[in-house]
């Protein structure tokens, strides 16, 4: 997966160690194609399919590395299957829907590129693009009013809680986060001082404006995902 460049700037962080050349589309230190789709082009012709890469990484021959994109490649686009455990590498962080191998991170990446990419196509102005940083935090998810995600405007860093949350409530967390970038290049973040909607007024619209625009421009875009299902 090809990531443009101000997707890759927002999430080169959340990428698997060693992969950060591997999905931004360029060559790997090793000399291999910098795309698993090249690589399976070479090998088998046509697109990426879920059986190619499991034969891919299948091969006598494929390295960690081979074996590391292709279960990605096979975890993205599968919704009811596991991955063989001996051939991840799990980080300890927590992963969606109980899946006790792949790190959530590595599913959100897609998910965040496709996102963000219509937030911007829809002529949200996101540019220069935030940061984008995870939390696994389980004190933090026990309780029922904990953080879920917050933006700091001073770095431009959106933080998203992802312990024991459904992707799909951790994207929506993403949008909203995502206008508060907006405002804040906009210059509309800079006179508030609490952050109790009671007490400011000023600050209850802009909640009201991030949540929603964000469950819009997030609803919006998981209607057009299906539309093509």
């Amino acid at each position: 997966m090809e990531l443009n460049g101000l997707v890759y700037d927002m999430i080169k962080d959340l990428l698997p160690e060693g992969m950060e050349e591997t999905y931004k589309g360029k060559r790997t230190d090793n000399g291999a194609p910098g795309t698993f789709k090249a690589k399976i082009t070479k090998a088998y012709g046509g697109d990426v399919t879920i059986e190619k890469a499991r034969k891919f990484k299948s091969r006598e021959n494929a390295t960690p590395l081979d074996k590391q994109q292709a279960n990605w490649f096979i975890n993205f686009h599968s919704k009811n299957e596991n991955l063989e455990p001996s051939d991840l590498k799990n980080n300890g962080k927590s992963a969606p829907y109980g899946s006790e191998y792949t790190p959530v991170q590595e599913v959100l990446v897609g998910y965040i590129q496709e996102l963000s990419n219509y937030m911007k196509e829809e002529g949200l102005n996101i540019e220069p693009a935030p940061a984008v940083k995870m939390e696994d935090d389980a004190e933090n998810a026990k309780d029922p009013l904990g953080k879920t995600a917050y933006y700091d405007p001073n770095n431009k860093v959106i933080v998203l809680y992802i312990t024991g949350r459904h992707l799909k409530d951790i994207l929506r967390s993403f949008a909203h986060e995502m206008i508060h970038h907006n405002q804040n290049l906009e210059d509309r973040l800079g006179k508030i001082e609490t952050t109790d909607i009671n007490e400011d007024d000023n600050l209850k619209e802009i909640e009201r404006e991030a949540y929603t625009e964000g469950n819009m421009y997030f609803r919006g875009w998981e209607n057009s995902k299906r539309s093509k299902v």
